[in-house]
């Protein structure tokens, strides 16, 4: 079996989305380490005391600010991934709707997938998007030709 070949839209995407994950680990780790650090764990989605007291709410805009400073770094890095891996993921994306036929009989394609894609400011609908993205990864982009190849 042929190795699929790979063009730079879709390394990057991957990259990114393995960069933000990671980011996105580390950064859940260091939480995780805070509210250790200050005798506190999460039960469903709220923070307890050792008490088995849930913090009242006015006390969670000081945690934040606490865990803010505490774990700068990461959420600094964990943002600049994210950032990227939305970068990496709209070049997918727009990767996908460039390679797509303009019309197949009376069916506008292309078109019609950018609307779907990319409506909503800029969110789009995320099925359209995953499906665009899911078919890009699968794509050898030795079998497209060559000004497609990006």
């Amino acid at each position: 079996m042929r190795k699929q070949r790979m063009n730079g839209i879709q390394k990057n995407y991957i990259v990114a989305e393995a960069a933000w994950k990671a980011a996105k680990e580390i950064q859940s780790e260091k939480y995780a380490e805070f509210i250790a650090l200050n005798g506190l764990h999460e039960i469903d989605h709220e923070l307890v005391n050792a008490d088995g007291e849930v913090i009242a709410e006015n006390d969670y805009a000081e945690f934040n600010t606490a865990y803010e400073l505490f774990a700068k770094r990461e959420i600094e890095n964990s943002g600049l991934a994210w950032n990227s891996y939305k970068t990496a993921e709209q070049a997918l994306v727009d990767f996908g709707i460039s390679i797509a036929p303009v019309k197949i009989g009376d069916l506008i394609i292309r078109e019609t997938l950018e609307k779907a894609a990319n409506s909503y400011h800029k969110c789009g609908n995320s099925t359209v998007r995953q499906n665009i993205i899911d078919l890009n990864l699968k794509l050898d982009v030795s079998t497209l030709p060559e000004a497609l190849r990006a």
